[in-house]
């Protein structure tokens, strides 16, 4: 309901917390976690073989802060190009 009423009249603040919302949070650290898995299972069918990949604690976390700092630069991407906008190109199409 907060999405439909700051529609409305999108005054910068609320277009600021519709884009930090947890969503886009929760979403990064899900997509992280498909990354980490797939990546465990490639450390685990190389861990026999010539050349292994190797997956440290700490490039994980370097890896996982990295994750977070892209998603907050396309958020804020995506807010500097809403407010941008002109109001009469969102009814153009």
């Amino acid at each position: 309901m907060n999405s439909l009423r700051c529609v409305r009249s999108a005054p910068r603040a609320c277009i600021f917390r519709l884009s930090s919302s947890l969503k886009h949070w929760l979403s990064a650290i899900a997509g992280f976690s498909v990354a980490v898995l797939i990546g465990l299972l490639v450390v685990q069918l190389t861990s026999e073989s010539a050349l292994p990949v190797v997956m440290t604690p700490r490039l994980t976390g370097v890896l996982f802060l990295l994750t977070l700092v892209m998603c907050v630069i396309s958020a804020l991407a995506s807010i500097i190009k809403v407010l941008r906008m002109d109001p009469a190109m969102v009814f153009s199409r």
